[in-house]
């Protein structure tokens, strides 16, 4: 009997197995409620934070199913939260928008500000829960990861750990860590790279299949320093990363480009665009410039209040709002037509459009609002009902009421008025009557006494 329920039990526990490795939707995404901060731990976290009636939510739901099957068994818990139900917990952590993904492990809570696709959310919760600066130990580490990574930035520190300069090379780290690789090295690990006579601390950046140092005397800080360098010289404005560049205080070349479209007519013409600047990006001598790489033309439409085609390059700066365009298709611009309108710009002599001034305040609020409300009506007519629709009938509902009661009250009193003018009008009517009455009775008594006079 014993051996019959051993068998039993190796039997059941052999199909939860099975069970448990056959891939189900959503089971590796958790739900959490108001109760999470009691329970987390010190466990990380992966939470997103979504309303069950936002449109991007909804896109993202299978990616971020898919975040849950590539981050499984790396110890990091992937969770999702309804903030229009947990409102408590949506309050603590400040959200203000959806869908919201934040990486949380202690007191550490960092946003996701990249773009929502599987890839780059896994990667930032890996970055996340990784050391904000690795060790490098000898060059071919280092050409190994420049060989991979040939979109973004890469920073070494070469010198020592206890040196005041690391301090602060660490602090930046800390804050930019999770969009970029920051690394450490002796001398010894990069002597391939650097000369015997070289003094240390040094700091590096790599990027654009080139080398740039940090020069103390010339740049400003080293904090400001990665803050400008950690941008390639044609950055693709993924997610958040746009809000990052308008805080550079420079003149952005925005391209909108899809070289990846299904029409290859546009790949090609936007392979050919972003090409064509390459060369002048690379110039230092015009770091007071940055090309960015859209591939919506969402947010130059909203600059130009206009729509754009694909692709399309304007050349904006965020402080003053005034944007310069092309005097030819962006597909057919070489080096020489980049260098003369870049040129004008500096010169003052190419004409800026757009400013900050009252009536184009008027004009952008109008075309955000117009925007605005096609893209809610095409994500969802039952949204676009309740939030415009709804609101626009009552607001002329009260404006129609106050009116009609405004109106009626005037009528009245205009109606008061008239008829109090016709009582008058008869009151002084009957008085002159009386009057011409009193006026007529002296006379037929003059002829009365006319008359006996003659009769005597």
């Amino acid at each position: 009997m014993a051996y019959k329920i051993k068998i039993w039990l190796c039997l059941v526990q052999l199909q939860v197995l099975m069970v448990n490795a056959i891939p189900r939707h959503g089971s590796y995404v958790m739900d959490i409620d108001d109760q999470f901060d009691s329970v987390r731990g010190d466990n990380p976290y992966l939470v997103e934070f979504y309303a069950p009636w936002c449109g991007h939510c909804k896109k993202l739901e299978p990616e971020y199913e898919k975040v849950g099957a590539k981050l499984d068994g790396t110890g990091i818990y992937i969770a999702k939260a309804d903030a229009t139900l947990m409102t408590r917990l949506a309050e603590k952590y400040k959200i203000r928008g959806f869908p919201t993904i934040l990486y949380i492990q202690k007191d550490r809570i960092v946003t996701f500000r990249g773009e929502r696709t599987a890839e780059d959310i896994s990667r930032f919760a890996i970055r996340c829960r990784s050391a904000p600066i690795s060790p490098l130990y000898n060059i071919g580490g280092l050409r190994d990861r420049l060989n991979k990574q040939t979109q973004d930035s890469l920073f070494v520190y070469v010198g020592d750990q206890h040196h005041h300069v690391y301090n602060e090379y660490r602090e930046v780290a800390n804050n930019f860590s999770v969009e970029i690789d920051f690394y450490h090295a002796d001398h010894s690990a990069m002597k391939e790279e650097l000369p015997a006579s070289a003094k240390l601390p040094l700091v590096f950046v790599y990027k654009d299949g080139r080398r740039y140092q940090f020069n103390p005397l010339q740049d400003s800080s080293l904090t400001d320093w990665v803050n400008e360098e950690r941008f390639i010289a044609i950055q693709p404005a993924k997610g958040a990363l746009y809000y990052d560049l308008l805080e550079l205080d420079k003149m952005l070349v925005i391209i909108v480009a899809q070289e990846n479209s299904k029409d290859r007519l546009v790949a090609k013409h936007s392979k050919r665009a972003v090409d064509g600047a390459k060369y002048i990006s690379l110039d230092r001598n015009l770091r007071q410039f940055q090309f960015v790489v859209m591939t919506s033309p969402q947010t130059v439409s909203s600059i130009v209040l206009g729509a754009v085609p694909v692709p399309y390059a304007i050349a904006f700066h965020p402080k003053t709002h005034i944007y310069y365009e092309l005097q030819k298709p962006v597909q057919e611009m070489d080096t020489a037509d980049w260098i003369d309108f870049i040129t004008g710009i500096i010169t003052e002599k190419s004409q800026g459009l757009g400013g900050k001034g009252y009536f184009r305040h008027l004009q952008r609020a109008l075309y955000g609002f117009a925007t605005s409300t096609l893209e809610l009506w095409s994500e969802s007519r039952v949204l676009f009902i309740v939030v415009v629709v709804i609101p626009m009938f009552v607001i002329c509902l009260v404006i129609y009421t106050l009116c009609c009661i405004s109106w009626g009250e005037e009528s009245d009193e205009m109606e008061d008025i008239s008829d109090a003018g016709e009582d008058e009008g008869e009151d002084e009517g009957e008085d002159e009557g009386e009057a011409d009455e009193d006026e007529q009775l002296p006379d037929t008594q003059s002829d009365e006494k006319s008359g006996h006079l003659k009769t005597e």
